[in-house]
Parts: structure tokens; sequence; C-alpha cells
């Protein structure tokens, strides 16, 4: 990955960390802001990982909004 690709990471990372916070999905502001920081740093080494982490908690939070009872 080159270094703009590791900025427009970067970038992308810093908006999704806020619509988490925006929707109170801390774990999710809180991967999102170590991706950032690892595409401000243009270091993607641990990248996957973190991309990994944060399916684990969006399946975990579409679980938790379906067992939820909408009145």
């Amino acid at each position: 990955m080159n270094e703009n690709s590791a900025n427009m990471l970067g970038r992308l990372a810093h908006n999704l960390k806020g619509t988490c916070l925006n929707f109170g999905t801390e774990p999710l502001a809180t991967l999102s802001a170590e991706l950032e920081a690892m595409g401000k740093r243009e270091d993607l080494q641990f990248a996957p990982f973190i991309l990994e982490q944060m399916q684990q908690e969006i399946r975990r939070l579409q679980e938790f909004v379906s067992s939820q009872q909408l009145v």
C-alpha cells in the first residue's frame, strides 16, 4: 500500500470514528481511532487485525439491534 492509500485510510477512519461517536458505539470509535493513527503513521502492518476486530464488533452490534423490540 502506498503513502496516498495510507493517508486516505486515515481520513476515512477519522470520519468513521466521528460517526461511531455520534451513535454511541465507542468500541467501534476506538478501533477507528487506531486505524486512523496507523494511516497517519503510514504503517498499516496491523490494519488487517483491526479490521477483523471491527467486523466482530459490527456483528455484535447487529445482534444487539436485532434483539431489541422496536415499538
